[in-house]
Protein backbone atom coordinates (compact mmCIF):
# COMPACT_ATOMS: atom_id res chain seq x y z
CA UNK A 1 0.00 0.00 0.00
CA UNK A 2 1.61 3.54 -1.24
CA UNK A 3 1.91 6.59 1.26
CA UNK A 4 -1.12 8.36 1.54
CA UNK A 5 -0.21 12.50 0.96
CA UNK A 6 -2.35 15.44 2.05
CA UNK A 7 -0.92 18.56 -0.26
CA UNK A 8 -2.36 21.73 1.48
CA UNK A 9 -1.29 24.72 -0.31
CA UNK A 10 -3.49 28.19 -1.71
CA UNK A 11 -1.71 28.32 -4.95
CA UNK A 12 -3.33 26.00 -7.68
CA UNK A 13 -0.50 25.18 -9.42
CA UNK A 14 1.86 24.31 -6.21
CA UNK A 15 -0.51 21.66 -5.66
CA UNK A 16 -0.99 20.53 -9.04
CA UNK A 17 2.47 20.16 -9.24
CA UNK A 18 3.00 18.40 -6.18
CA UNK A 19 0.45 16.42 -6.88
CA UNK A 20 1.73 15.10 -10.00
CA UNK A 21 5.02 14.50 -8.47
CA UNK A 22 3.99 12.17 -5.71
CA UNK A 23 1.69 10.65 -7.87
CA UNK A 24 4.16 9.77 -10.78
CA UNK A 25 6.02 8.24 -7.68
CA UNK A 26 2.89 6.02 -6.24
CA UNK A 27 1.88 8.05 -3.65
CA UNK A 28 -2.41 8.34 -2.95
CA UNK A 29 -2.62 12.04 -2.79
CA UNK A 30 -5.47 14.55 -1.63
CA UNK A 31 -5.20 17.97 -1.44
CA UNK A 32 -6.58 21.19 0.08
CA UNK A 33 -6.58 25.07 0.09
CA UNK A 34 -7.59 25.96 3.40
CA UNK A 35 -6.90 25.38 7.04
CA UNK A 36 -10.55 24.51 7.59
CA UNK A 37 -10.61 22.20 4.44
CA UNK A 38 -6.88 20.89 5.66
CA UNK A 39 -8.90 19.43 8.95
CA UNK A 40 -11.50 17.92 7.48
CA UNK A 41 -8.88 15.96 4.92
CA UNK A 42 -6.93 15.03 7.61
CA UNK A 43 -9.74 12.95 10.04
CA UNK A 44 -11.64 12.04 6.78
CA UNK A 45 -8.60 11.08 4.21
CA UNK A 46 -6.24 10.05 7.62
CA UNK A 47 -2.65 10.66 5.14
CA UNK A 48 0.70 10.10 6.40
CA UNK A 49 1.73 12.64 5.38
CA UNK A 50 0.58 16.26 5.43
CA UNK A 51 2.78 18.95 3.31
CA UNK A 52 1.50 22.24 4.96
CA UNK A 53 2.18 25.66 3.91
CA UNK A 54 2.22 28.46 6.08
CA UNK A 55 0.25 31.29 4.44
CA UNK A 56 -3.17 30.12 4.03
CA UNK A 57 -6.25 32.24 3.45
CA UNK A 58 -8.01 31.62 6.44
CA UNK A 59 -4.81 31.74 8.60
CA UNK A 60 -1.27 30.11 9.14
CA UNK A 61 -0.28 26.38 8.59
CA UNK A 62 1.78 27.25 11.95
CA UNK A 63 -1.78 27.30 13.66
CA UNK A 64 -3.08 24.14 12.08
CA UNK A 65 0.04 22.01 12.81
CA UNK A 66 -0.75 21.65 16.41
CA UNK A 67 -4.30 21.10 15.72
CA UNK A 68 -2.84 17.99 13.68
CA UNK A 69 -0.62 16.97 15.88
CA UNK A 70 -2.46 16.90 19.32
CA UNK A 71 -5.06 14.72 17.07
CA UNK A 72 -2.87 12.49 15.15
CA UNK A 73 0.55 12.37 16.91
CA UNK A 74 2.26 10.07 14.27
CA UNK A 75 1.27 11.94 11.02
CA UNK A 76 4.05 13.92 9.67
CA UNK A 77 3.82 16.88 8.83
CA UNK A 78 6.16 18.82 6.29
CA UNK A 79 5.43 22.55 6.19
CA UNK A 80 6.31 24.22 2.90
CA UNK A 81 6.67 28.08 3.01
CA UNK A 82 8.18 30.97 0.51
CA UNK A 83 8.69 32.61 3.69
CA UNK A 84 11.39 30.30 4.67
CA UNK A 85 12.89 32.17 7.90
CA UNK A 86 14.52 31.48 10.97
CA UNK A 87 11.60 32.43 12.76
CA UNK A 88 9.24 30.62 10.85
CA UNK A 89 11.89 27.46 11.03
CA UNK A 90 11.40 27.95 14.74
CA UNK A 91 7.82 27.83 15.08
CA UNK A 92 7.12 24.97 12.82
CA UNK A 93 9.68 23.27 14.79
CA UNK A 94 8.35 24.20 18.57
CA UNK A 95 4.67 23.01 17.03
CA UNK A 96 5.46 19.50 15.91
CA UNK A 97 6.91 20.07 12.56
CA UNK A 98 9.00 16.96 11.14
CA UNK A 99 10.54 18.87 8.57
CA UNK A 100 10.48 22.41 6.61
CA UNK A 101 10.76 22.88 3.19
CA UNK A 102 11.29 26.64 1.66
CA UNK A 103 9.94 26.94 -1.98
CA UNK A 104 10.89 26.80 -4.36
CA UNK A 105 10.09 22.72 -3.94
CA UNK A 106 13.28 20.85 -4.53
CA UNK A 107 11.89 17.25 -5.79
CA UNK A 108 14.75 15.06 -4.37
CA UNK A 109 14.93 16.89 -1.41
CA UNK A 110 10.93 16.21 -0.72
CA UNK A 111 11.11 12.41 -1.65
CA UNK A 112 14.19 12.11 0.92
CA UNK A 113 11.42 12.50 3.40
CA UNK A 114 9.15 10.95 1.61
CA UNK A 115 11.02 7.53 0.96
CA UNK A 116 13.47 7.91 4.11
Amino acid sequence: MSKKILVVDDEPDVRFILQNILKSEGFETAQSETIKECLRTVDSFLPDVVILDIDLPDGSGLDALPQIKTKHPKMIVIMNSALDTSDNREKAQENGADAFIGKPLNKQKLLSYLVG
